[in-house]
């Protein structure tokens, strides 16, 4: 096992991340382990005490500040689960919509506070058949995450160089747009000129708590699951 000091920041209850944990507990002697909860606050303290090689930043809801992000002496990896094309939020929502030929999932320096824009160490991609819903994509994205995960660390453990990674994947580029999550939230609207109104339901809806919607007197309008049904199978 290598003596390398890991930061493995990932999110709660979740079965890749745990997958992750796993995979690092054989490699590594020294981890510390934050897991991220969507219903708390999403931050680390600055005054946190661990100093190390390399900080892994795994489907977490923590957004880094610069002081975290230098406390790692070698390098701050992040896995963005999407292309570069879609930089923050709902990736797989705008590919489905977009009707993307490939999607993936990226893995990233985080040099800066400024999200999914540091140099690109690898993109893993996966053909979109057309037809499949947005839950399979997304566990799809969520299991070639882990899977970059596992050959990145698996890199670092065969001593290759960062700026090896970089080099490789020199003609990947970050799209200039940043989405954030008030730009998905009105993304769920269907708008009454929707040209493809059966493409933006693939594209947002999940479950019982990710549902698109209308706007009917200012009020929100989720639609229900019997008529999405009713309008996919048409």
């Amino acid at each position: 096992m290598l003596d390398l000091k890991i930061l493995f920041i990932c999110r709660k209850k979740d079965k890749y991340s745990n997958l992750c944990k796993n995979f690092l507990r054989k490699k590594f002697k020294n981890i510390k382990i934050i897991e991220s909860d969507r219903s708390k606050k999403k931050k680390i303290p600055l005054s946190f005490k661990w100093n190390g090689d390399f900080i892994l930043s795994f489907r977490s809801h923590i957004i880094l500040k610069n002081k975290i992000i230098n406390k790692a002496k070698i390098a701050c990896i992040n896995f963005h689960p999407s292309s570069p094309k879609y930089r923050g939020f709902g990736g797989a929502n705008y590919a489905i919509y977009n009707k993307d030929k490939y999607f993936g999932c990226t893995a990233h320096l985080i040099e800066d506070e400024k999200i999914d824009s540091g140099k690109i160490l690898n993109v893993r991609k996966f053909r979109l058949l057309g037809n499949e819903s947005l839950k399979i994509i997304l566990e799809k994205t969520h299991k070639n995450l882990f899977l970059q995960f596992k050959s990145i660390v698996t890199s670092i453990i065969n001593k290759k160089d960062i700026s090896y990674l970089i080099k490789k994947s020199n003609k990947e580029r970050w799209s200039k747009t940043y989405n954030n999550k008030k730009k998905l939230d009105n993304f769920y609207q269907i708008m009454e000129n929707e040209k493809n109104i059966k493409n933006k339901i693939r594209a947002t809806y999940l479950n019982d708590e990710y549902l698109p919607y209308y706007i009917i007197n200012n009020k929100k309008k989720m639609i229900t699951k019997k008529d999405i049904k009713k309008i996919l199978k048409k």
